[in-house]
């Protein structure tokens, strides 16, 4: 039997029980929302993709635990379907941007409240990025800048 249409089967990775448990918990009233199952290191992230083919991967970035990059790398390496939220503890503009070029879709802080957690992964779930303005004015002004220095090094006398 086949996924059900419309209906998002999120994997929830951290190292830590209770924000698994927490992310389970918000998750289990929403009906088109599935928490498919949980990885608590980088060896069970790369069995539970492999087995579950979930559509949004929620990574706790846990400085003790799961390193997100290392976690963001092996999602890629594993499945290209899966979307990629990240829960940050404190908002830090160079991992986000890194993370964003990595295929990161969104990014919320651990203490986000049911109502925007669930909005910002249906808004995942459709293509869209949950990203803060700065860093996504950041993202823009350096493919500007790129993309100013193509035409210049292009251009012809």
């Amino acid at each position: 039997m086949g996924k059900k249409q419309n209906l998002i089967e999120v994997l929830v990775v951290s190292s830590r029980p209770f924000v698994r448990k927490r992310i389970i918990s918000i998750l289990s009233g929403e009906e088109e929302i599935r928490a498919k199952g949980e990885a608590s290191n980088i060896f069970e992230l790369g069995e539970c993709i492999a087995k579950q083919n979930p559509n949004i991967v929620i990574v706790n970035d846990d400085d003790k635990g799961i390193s997100s990059l290392e976690a963001i790398k092996l999602i890629n390496q594993e499945t290209s379907d899966a979307k990629i939220l990240l829960l940050i503890k404190d908002y830090d503009e160079k991992k986000e941007l890194t993370a964003l070029k990595m295929g990161v879709r969104g990014f919320l802080p651990e203490s986000v409240g049911k109502a925007d957690f669930v909005k910002c992964i249906r808004a995942i779930s459709n293509g869209e990025m949950w990203v803060r303005r700065r860093v996504m004015e950041k993202l823009i002004q350096q493919l500007l800048s790129r993309t100013a220095g193509d035409n210049l090094s292009g251009a012809k006398d």
